[in-house]
Formats: structure tokens, C-alpha cells, sequence
């Protein structure tokens, strides 16, 4: 699954997914649906996530690459729960 960059920068920034959409006026599974790419949020939205993260649209949404630091924590912790389930 491909990650945007709205979502990264949300983690970064060390907000829920609550917090977004409490501060955009919508809600937590919209915040998650656009994050997924399910979704577009709309023009009243897209100014709302711009004014949070000081970003434009364009670099929220912007795709990031498969090896960004998210899918790298994300095969890390997949090895490290292969690793404790298989050794005794």
C-alpha cells in the first residue's frame, strides 16, 4: 500500500487521527480514508489541512516512496515479531 504524505506528517507531528478530524470538522474514519487514498476530501477541507499542517494540498497528498521511514518501521517490526515467535 502506497502512503501519502498526510499521513506521515501527522505522525510526525504526533496527532491521532481524532485530533485531525476534530480540527478539519469531520470525521476519524474520513481523516483515515483519505490517508488510504479511498477518498478525496473536499475543497473546504483541503483548505482546513492546509492551514494545520502549513502544507498545500499538493505536498499533502503528494505519494511517497515504498521505502519511506513508515513502510521501514512497519518490515522492522514485522522481523522483530518473526524473530520472537520463532526462537525459544
Amino acid at each position: 500500500m502506497s502512503t501519502i504524505r498526510l499521513r506521515q506528517e501527522r505522525i510526525n507531528r504526533g496527532w491521532t487521527l481524532e485530533f485531525v478530524a476534530i480540527k478539519t470538522g469531520t470525521k476519524k474514519q474520513s481523516v483515515c480514508d483519505w490517508e488510504k487514498c479511498r477518498h478525496i476530501p473536499s475543497y473546504k477541507v483541503l483548505v482546513k489541512l492546509e492551514n494545520l499542517f502549513n502544507l498545500s494540498h499538493r505536498e499533502l497528498f503528494a505519494q511517497l516512496p515504498d521505502n519511506d521511514i513508515l513502510t521501514q518501521d512497519k518490515e522492522n517490526v514485522h522481523k522483530n515479531m518473526y524473530h520472537i515467535v520463532n526462537t525459544k
